[in-house]
């Protein structure tokens, strides 16, 4: 099966994240539009409308820090590292198929050993050889980083080991459905043990990524832009290298953004706000288009119940909140276009999915407030991103709805960096953070699992734990199916987090590009390289 390449174009962010955003939602979700109101001179160099460019010009949002993965993951550092690396395995029409790997089988005792089989025709784009001793590499990797070890909980890393230079077996400690999708995204992408280890891992990860994927890092333009170029030793498909250079420009401003897609400097950008969306779609005659795609990534309100502030350890504040909250009239109000109230903490499509939303009622948020002890309500903090702009809005828009019932939620603006540190450190109190589900329904959960490590949304709660680990390990179809039943069922009646909306993407973009239209995988917004081409003749 032809490997196909995904480019990721971009993920918003509001949805958010806290990681998170939305506005998409992000990106995710929650998506991002930037403070800057006012106007900007042009960075990008014009790009002419003809059929025989050789360079896409991508309109980004928020220029990440640098491209480590596991560190403050941002959309631009995903949709980049998406066209530096591959990964073991893709998505293709909902299944797995391989990549990097030529195939995979459960075996051993109680089949926990993996065994996966690499191709033994890729090298990374210095030369290298990719070895078994790559993936196990950046297993370790994963495992020794907080933000992504919990993923990948289930490999027993010191005793896994490489059989031959293209055979990896994976000891497990037990079986994990959300183990071969997450090797489809980024925690999939193999890292050049070799290149890491001689240059040190913030040069070799961070600053001059090297991969196997279609495209070579090439240039940081800081404060403007990132070039990659064609991989001249890249081992797949040439379709999914259909241009000499890739260009993403950085520019905060969403208004900035479309005003740049239509004076022709950008090939393809993402547009985050209703205003940009309904102004490009009404340039057909113009020659732009948007394409607008629904993400399996789901904004919530997180109350963390594991840190030094008790605000939220009692369930009848929590339920207080759900119950103030009018999700419908306030998203469909703030997001527009651009997301749609959630009815659960998995996405509307994905496996076992049930409405759990929450009925707007008033009165019985008074009623919790009076079991909670604390009738004339309560005062508390949110802490959001200044540059998560739908977030700030929906944030304000619940903190008029709270104050109707006597619930006092002050929103603390701040730096993204400091905001995730906040959370990590355990003293973010709540905030609005975003799950994505690519494969597997229990992955947008894992921010709640013990030692995750985003304490806003870490949960020690003993039957919540053997529910989540029931959906990840059950191998069993249809008794699975009553466990994911049963996770949503409880965490509705927690309400550890309230669901906000599901992440709508939108990207504009020129009519001469071809391949957009239903570009969608891994529950990201994106392209397969394959797929997207200048339009010819």
């Amino acid at each position: 099966m032809k490997k196909q390449n995904v480019f990721i174009v971009l993920l918003v962010i509001v949805m958010l994240f806290t990681l998170v955003s939305c506005r998409s939602s992000d990106d995710s979700n929650s998506a991002s539009l930037g403070n800057d109101s006012t106007t900007e001179q042009s960075m990008a160099p014009v790009v002419e409308n003809t059929t025989d460019k050789t360079q896409l010009v991508v309109g980004a949002d928020y220029e990440p820090t640098n491209l480590q993965y596991y560190v403050n993951a941002t959309d631009s550092q995903k949709i980049i590292n998406a066209a530096i690396y591959d990964t073991l395995f893709t998505f293709d029409n909902g299944e797995i198929v391989p990549s990097l790997a030529t195939g995979y089988e459960f075996t051993g005792e109680d089949d926990l050993d993996l065994v996966i089989t690499l191709r033994d025709d890729v090298t990374f784009s210095n030369g290298d050889p990719l070895t078994a001793d790559d993936v196990l590499f950046t297993m370790q990797m994963n495992l020794n980083n907080m933000a992504t070890a919990t993923r990948f909980a289930a490999v027993d890393i010191e005793n896994s080991y490489a059989e031959d230079e293209h055979t990896v077996v994976l000891k497990l400690f037990n079986y994990d459905n959300c183990l071969l999708p997450y090797l489809t995204g980024e925690y999939g992408q193999i890292l050049n043990k070799k290149y890491v280890e001689e240059v040190g891992e913030d040069e070799a990860i961070g600053q001059h990524p090297i991969g196997t994927g279609p495209y070579v890092f090439s240039e940081w333009d800081v404060g403007t832009s990132i070039t990659l170029v064609k991989n001249e030793t890249y081992w797949g498909d040439p379709s999914n290298q259909n241009f000499d250079s890739i260009n993403y420009m950085f520019f905060s401003d969403d208004n900035i953004r479309a005003l740049e897609l239509e004076q022709g400097n950008l090939d393809i950008a993402l547009l985050n706000t209703n205003e940009s969306i309904g102004r490009i779609s009404g340039m057909g005659e113009q020659g732009l288009a948007v394409s607008s795609v629904p993400l399996t990534k789901v904004g919530y309100f997180c109350m963390a119940t594991i840190i030094e502030d008790d605000t939220f350890q009692d369930v009848n504040k929590r339920l207080a909140i759900a119950h103030a909250l009018d999700m419908d009239a306030i998203v469909s109000t703030i997001a527009g276009e651009t997301a749609i109230a959630a009815t659960s903490l998995f996405p509307s499509g994905s496996l076992g999915y049930a409405d759990h939303s929450y009925e707007y009622d008033p009165e019985l948020a008074k009623e919790y407030l009076e079991k909670a002890g604390c009738p004339n309500g309560f005062e508390f903090t949110i802490e959001v991103a200044n540059n998560q702009q739908m977030n700030l809005e929906l944030a304000e828009a619940m903190q008029a709805y709270l104050g109707q019932v006597g619930i006092t939620m002050n929103i603390e603006p701040m730096d993204f960096g400091t905001q995730f540190g906040n959370m990590l450190a355990g003293t973010q109190l709540c905030s609005i953070l975003v799950g994505t589900c690519n494969g597997d329904p229990s992955m947008g959960l894992t921010a709640f699992a013990p030692g995750s490590g985003a304490c806003i949304a870490e949960n020690h709660d003993e039957e919540f734990v053997r529910l989540l680990d029931a959906c990840r390990y059950e191998r069993d179809p249809e008794i699975r199916l009553d466990y994911l039943a049963q996770l949503q069922t409880y965490m509705h009646d927690m309400a550890y987090a309230i669901p906000v909306y599901e992440a709508v993407y939108s990207l504009g973009y020129q009519s001469y590009v071809e391949g957009i239209e239903g570009a969608y995988i891994q529950g990201e917004l994106g392209f397969y390289a394959a797929r997207l081409n200048f339009a010819r003749g």
